[in-house]
């Protein structure tokens, strides 16, 4: 019974931290959407006490926003640009007893909830920054704008680094050796 209870609190702390990922994701980019003053900064590197990581193609830098350890934003193409590709850094300390495959079944059902008209595209084992990973490829809809995502999943030291790259349906090959060139900067503390 209270290994049932404990898995049950785990899979709501999850869920939460799931979908506070994917709100966030989905509207870091709409450049014309948020009202609230963001610290923006172009500064070269981000650090904190887990990992440290170079923008190297001086993208706008938000620190600690919606949870996000810190976001990279793209630059406007033109002054039509309205949406913003973005790279954004989740950290989540794993709940006891949860593998990989738990987190990412429960991280493909709040996607599949949350996201308007999501479709899962594929699902890859990658080595990355020296760990095995999880890449996770999908689409889905936020307002005017159809996305691509890719989140990477690494574990390291009972946590959970989370990659979220969301980009224009379009542009996503655009923008995706930009955004591997800054998570290849990451540096593990």
């Amino acid at each position: 019974m209270k290994a049932t209870i404990n898995k049950k609190i785990m899979y709501k702390h999850l869920k939460y931290f799931l979908t506070c990922i994917l709100l966030f994701c989905s509207i870091a980019g709409c450049s014309n959407t948020n009202t609230e003053k963001e610290d923006i900064s172009y500064d070269k590197s981000y650090t904190n006490n887990l990992f440290s990581i170079q923008n190297i193609h001086n993208w706008e830098v938000i620190k600690n926003k919606y949870g996000a350890e810190v976001v990279f934003r793209s630059p406007k193409e033109n002054e039509n640009d309205e949406f913003k590709e973005n790279l954004n850094i989740f950290v989540e300390d794993l709940p006891e007893n949860i593998s990989m495959a738990d987190f990412l079944k429960d991280a493909d059902k709040q996607l599949s909830s949350v996201l308007v008209k999501y479709k899962s595209i594929n699902n890859a084992k990658i080595n990355i920054l020296n760990k095995e990973g999880i890449s996770h490829r999908y689409e889905f809809n936020q307002g005017e704008y159809d996305l691509e995502g890719l989140q990477i999943y690494i574990e390291k030291d009972k946590k959970m680094y989370v990659f979220t790259y969301t980009a224009k349906k379009g542009e996503f090959d655009k923008y995706h050796q930009k955004i591997m060139d800054i998570i290849e900067t990451f540096e593990f503390k």
